[in-house]
C-alpha cells in the first residue's frame, strides 16, 4: 500500500491562514490524517496552549464523522474559534490546507481518497504572507499582513 499525491487536484505547498473555527472545522470533517508543526523554544505557557489546541484537531478529527447534528458541528467550530483566538492573542497564527493524496495497493484495486490535514502553528514574528499568487505581502508595524479572514 502506498500514498501518493491525487493527480485531480494540484498538490498546495501552501497553507491557509485560518481565521475561525468554522474553516479548520470544514477541513477536519474531511481529513483522514493529520500532519502538524509547531514552533521550536517556546516558553511553557505557549508550548502548552499550542500542544493543547493540537491534541484538540486530533480529538475532533476522530470524532467528526459522530458529529451529526448542526449543534454539534457549531461547538467543535466555537470551540476551535476560540483556541485560534487565544493563539492569535499570544501571537501566534494557524495556517492549514487539505493535501489530496490517494490511498493505492491493497485490497481494493481503485485508489481511495485520503485527504491529510496539513496544520501548522508559528509566531507571528516567524510568518510569510503571500496572496494567491504566491508574492509576498507587505507586513504592517504590528507585524501582521493586511490579510482579510476566511
Amino acid at each position: 500500500m502506498r500514498i501518493v499525491p491525487d493527480p485531480s487536484f494540484p498538490q498546495q505547498h501552501l497553507l491557509k491562514m485560518i481565521f475561525n473555527g468554522s474553516a479548520l472545522w470544514n477541513m477536519i470533517k474531511e481529513a483522514v490524517a493529520i500532519q502538524y508543526g509547531l514552533p521550536d523554544h517556546l516558553d511553557e505557557e505557549d508550548e502548552d496552549l499550542v500542544v493543547e489546541f493540537l491534541d484538540l484537531v486530533k480529538d475532533y478529527m476522530d470524532i467528526a464523522g459522530d458529529l451529526a447534528s448542526v449543534r454539534e458541528q457549531r461547538n467543535a467550530a466555537k470551540t476551535l474559534g476560540n483556541y485560534i483566538s487565544r493563539l492569535a492573542e499570544r501571537g501566534f497564527f494557524v495556517g492549514a490546507n487539505l493535501r489530496r493524496m490517494l490511498l493505492t495497493g491493497g485490497v481494493s484495486e481503485e485508489p481511495t481518497g485520503w485527504p491529510i490535514l496539513m496544520i501548522d502553528v508559528q509566531a507571528v514574528s516567524e510568518v510569510r504572507a503571500v496572496d494567491a499568487d504566491g508574492s509576498p505581502l507587505p507586513l504592517s508595524p504590528t507585524g501582521t499582513s493586511p490579510v482579510s479572514g476566511g
